[in-house]
């Protein structure tokens, strides 16, 4: 599938919630659809989401993404959509990748933030 590019991967100094976030982020579990654009192609991938907040969230993906790359979301039984902006990028220490994403055109529904968590896509 088309040349892949190398991702970069940082460590952000420790900044403190209230720093880093416009609203307070609540653990889920969801599942969201993230769709990006790499060298022409359209990529798709289904993602879990671990916490969320009316501005961003921070996805579970399989391979990272790089920093200010804007990406599409969809999700909640197509109730939302969104672009959103990669704001952060890192290893957790399950070894995965995580990003932390800003949503900019939408808020998430107030079911995805205190509604029983259930796959959507």
């Amino acid at each position: 599938m088309g040349a892949t590019r190398p991702h970069e991967v940082t460590s952000l100094p420790a900044l403190s919630a209230r720093d880093r976030r416009r609203s307070a982020r609540h653990s889920v579990k969801w599942r969201l659809t993230l769709r990006w654009l790499e060298c022409g192609d359209c990529h798709e991938e289904l993602i879990r989401i671990e916490d969320l907040s009316l501005s961003g969230a921070r996805l579970v993906v399989r391979m990272p993404l790089a920093e200010g790359e804007i990406v599409f979301v969809h999700g909640w039984e197509g109730s939302f959509q969104s672009r959103a902006e990669v704001r952060r990028v890192y290893i957790g220490r399950d070894g995965e990748p995580r990003l932390g994403i800003s949503f900019l055109d939408a808020e998430p529904p107030a079911l995805a933030l205190f509604g029983a968590p259930k796959s959507s896509s």
